[in-house]
């Protein structure tokens, strides 16, 4: 399982081009990729994507592109007529009113729009093998990073795991003799009234087995086991799980608040508390799992 949050950056040099990628990713519920490239890497934007959608599932990912063509790329162009032009003008206007002095190449190449620099594309064959090196590089980085953010998290969520069954653990052994004290506080509350005498001792046996039957949660224990063990399989399975361990927790979260709402015992209830605190902070880790 991996971390939806990380990040990835890789730079690839080649033909006398430098392309710089970065991959940042953040918990989303969804896969949503922005591509930030140049506008003359536009061509390449779907092929991007794919590339991305194929290692990664969930998540709000940010792709941008830097592209560094070196000199040799570029053509210098050198207005020629302007220059001849500018040149005429001078020495015609240094005849006329008797100036002297000569022109200088120091002038020529000051003026502006003399020299215009025209980029050359690279081939289309080694921007493509550039542009998917770094994407592919940059997408490794990140996927690391999001590997070792989920061993964390799937750490976590497996402490708090074995806590919740720890709990159900006492659960166990506090219901299990429960027709009895049942059977008992219902006589003490008969004798705190004086009607210890009064009532049928059948009549006391069936209000115990219809309190009892109320109060039962083995159902409720027993379902939650088994939704903690496809837990802690989800987490030692591959890919990504965050959904199906949403799930989990969601069906958690109704067993243990029907044993709730069923006991009214004191150290039953304070399990239930504290089986409620570990499962809401397990619903909110998987927020960042993919």
């Amino acid at each position: 399982m991996r971390s939806m949050t990380g990040m990835g950056a890789a730079t690839v040099k080649g033909d006398g081009a430098v392309v710089k990628v970065e991959i940042r990713s953040v918990n989303h519920r969804f896969f949503d990729l922005s591509v930030r490239a140049p506008s003359r890497l536009g061509v390449y934007e779907s092929l991007i994507r794919e590339r991305v959608a194929a290692r990664l599932h969930r998540g709000r990912v940010t792709l941008s592109v830097e592209l560094d063509l070196q000199r040799r790329h570029g053509e210098v162009i050198v207005d020629e007529e302007y220059v001849a032009s500018f040149l005429r003008a001078a020495r015609r206007l240094a005849r006329r009113h008797g100036l002297p002095g000569e022109i200088e190449i120091a002038q020529v190449v000051s003026l502006p729009e003399v020299f215009t620099v025209r980029e050359r594309s690279l081939p289309e064959r080694t921007m493509r093998k550039l542009l998917l090196q770094a994407v592919d590089e940059a997408l490794d980085r990140l996927d690391a990073m999001r590997a070792k953010e989920g061993r964390a998290l799937v750490r976590e969520l497996r402490r708090r795991c074995k806590a919740v069954s720890a709990h159900r653990k006492v659960l166990i052994h506090r219901t299990r003799n429960l027709p009895a004290r049942l059977r008992r506080r219902l006589q003490q509350r008969l004798a705190e009234v004086g009607a210890q005498d009064v009532v049928d001792p059948q009549r006391l046996a069936q209000e115990v087995v219809l309190l009892a039957e109320k109060a039962t949660v083995s159902e409720e224990i027993e379902r939650l086991g088994s939704h903690l063990t496809q837990f802690e399989e989800t987490l030692d399975a591959d890919g990504p799980g965050a959904k199906r361990l949403g799930f989990l927790l969601q069906e958690m979260h109704r067993e243990v608040n029907t044993i709730g709402s069923k006991s009214s015992e004191l150290p039953i209830t304070d399990r239930v508390v504290r089986m409620k605190e570990e499962i809401e902070n397990m619903r909110e880790q998987i927020q960042n799992l993919e």
